[in-house]
């Protein structure tokens, strides 16, 4: 499936403040891409034990999404390591 379809997907909300309604709109922009990020890594994680691969590997840090971390544990994945790095 992700020969066939070669997927790229983004979603870019610019909010010029043109409308009284433009905060409606970048607030709906961002719940639906929120909707969509569970459902992406789920078909993401599905496609590729499909195309044969034995491991899936996601590595994050404290800057990714706060509600991330639930994500990736709620579709099965494991916390595998942590460290914390001093900058």
């Amino acid at each position: 499936m992700a020969k066939k379809y070669k997927l790229e997907i983004s979603a870019i909300h610019v909010n010029h403040n043109f409308n009284a309604d433009s905060v409606d709109w970048a607030n709906h922009c961002e719940y639906f891409c929120k909707k969509l990020g569970s459902y992406l890594l789920s078909e993401a994680i599905k496609i590729s034990f499909a195309l044969g691969s034995q491991r899936v590997w996601v590595h994050t840090c404290s800057l990714d999404h706060k509600n991330a971390l639930n994500n990736y544990i709620a579709r099965g994945m494991k916390i595998f390591k942590t460290e914390t790095i001093k900058i």
